[in-house]
């Protein structure tokens, strides 16, 4: 975990977003995640989660509010754009090219980089990830889910990215493969990334999250660290309910 305060590298401020200007779904919500340190959203389903996420990558319209990465606002900064300014994202799903083989996944995420810094690139992320060395020649279409969701964050990696944004990573998968992407997640953080994390699975989130951010109807409506969230019975009852006893991935969020 975290081993202490620093200063956040992601700072997102009173952040209004949805699909139509005049129905957000996203109604000013607010919050910041330091280098090295794990932010869980957690949420019933339609509480906005996977659009709060979505907006802060730039594939969702934000309408109000600021998005501040160091000392740079990204507010506007076009979603293409956005990985060059240090920023990696792996949506739930459609998140690898089936049809192309692992290293041609990875080397597409790549796609910034020349050379031997590429060629360093791919080298890391098959040390992180000894699956996908392992298939490294395999297509997309034959990978486990589980497989699937290591290269889409090794995909995402592969610019070395500050920030990184995980849109439900446990969704579909096995408790087993749950437990080892999130083993993964927690070892991307400890390396000094920054991650913000949505997810459904709640037990298993918040046992690797530093913090939790709970969304209600669209509105940040309690925060606080990952173990007083865990042990907090007014809480689970309140804004997390079933899922909060869930170890099993809860169906896709809607919204």
């Amino acid at each position: 975990m975290s081993g202490g305060p620093t200063s956040p590298l992601l700072r997102a401020e009173a952040v209004v977003a949805g699909y139509v200007a005049d129905l957000p779904i996203v109604h000013g919500v607010s919050l910041q995640v330091s280098p090295g340190e794990i932010l869980v959203v957690l949420g019933p389903n339609g509480a906005g989660k996977s659009t709060l996420v979505k907006s802060l990558a730039g594939v969702v319209p934000k309408f109000g509010g600021r998005v501040m990465l160091g000392e740079a606002d990204i507010t506007a900064v076009p979603v293409h754009r956005l990985a060059a300014a240090g920023v990696g994202f792996v949506p739930q799903t459609a998140n690898v090219f089936t049809s192309l083989t692992v290293e041609e996944n990875l080397r597409i995420g790549g796609y910034l980089l020349r050379g031997g810094e590429l060629a360093q690139r791919l080298d890391e992320a098959y040390a992180r990830f000894p699956d996908l060395a392992r298939l490294r020649r395999h297509a997309g279409h034959a990978l486990s889910g589980g497989q699937r969701q290591m290269l889409a964050m090794g995909r995402a990696l592969m610019t070395a990215p500050r920030l990184l944004l995980l849109d439900e990573p446990s969704a579909g998968l096995s408790p087993l493969m749950v437990s080892e992407v999130f083993k993964q997640v927690r070892q991307i953080a400890d390396s000094g990334i920054a991650v913000l994390m949505v997810e459904q699975n709640v037990k298993a989130g918040l046992r690797i999250a530093d913090r939790g951010l709970i969304l209600v109807s669209g509105r940040a409506a309690h925060e606080g660290s990952a173990p007083a969230l865990q042990s907090d019975p007014q809480v689970a009852e309140l804004y997390l309910g079933r899922h909060a006893h869930a170890a099993a991935p809860a169906a896709k969020e809607q919204a």
